[in-house]
């Protein structure tokens, strides 16, 4: 189940260069991401799971290594990274750089990882309640904790700092079942 709440926000004590004071989240991820588990329960932090708008989704590490670039950073053809493969080791890696490739299979996760349940402290400036549609088009929470993520809203001006976690199964109907303990996760995540 993916868990939205607003991140609370400290000033840094510097100013950035439009002339705004700069902020950041008061804990950071892994801070909260441990303080979750040992107070609630297991977050889904595998790299086989991706929450998007669209729900969760199950990802696929490509076996494949893909030549990207030399180097120097340009690009390097087809014919030029078939060549390179084929090169002993060191001259390969003195040149060019790898890049594993994930994809996403379009497989929809367990069916519990595709809850949602957003903070009632997180509201539009009209007082309504955000929803995943408020969300950017191909948005990607991704997995476990995250904290501090300024996302601009559809219809709004301004950025948002958010915070979520994805919860597995047993733990997200602990969360659902019991207000208490819902209550105790939201204040992790947003204290």
């Amino acid at each position: 189940m993916l868990c939205i709440f607003k991140t609370p926000l400290e000033p840094t004590g510097t100013i950035g260069g439009d002339g705004l004071a700069k902020v950041r989240a008061k804990r950071p991820a892994g801070d909260v991401q441990l303080g979750v588990e040992a107070a609630i329960g297991k977050c889904h932090h595998g790299p086989d799971i991706q929450f998007r708008k669209e729900g969760a989704k199950r990802l696929t590490l490509a076996t494949a290594i893909v030549v990207k670039r030399r180097a120097d950073g340009s690009k390097v053809n087809d014919t030029e990274a078939a060549s390179a493969k084929a090169q002993p080791k060191p001259f390969f890696d003195a040149l060019y750089t790898e890049e594993a490739v994930t994809t996403v299979t379009g497989e929809i996760a367990d069916a519990a990882l595709n809850r949602v349940k957003v903070s009632p402290s997180l509201v539009k400036p009209n007082g309504s309640p955000v929803t995943l549609a408020d969300f950017p088009e191909n948005f990607a929470f991704g997995n476990g904790t995250t904290v501090g993520v300024k996302v601009r809203l559809k219809d709004s001006a301004e950025p948002v700092a958010l915070s979520w976690c994805l919860l597995e199964g047993p733990v997200a109907d602990a969360v659902l079942a019991d207000a208490g303990r819902y209550e105790a996760l939201r204040q992790l995540m947003e204290e």
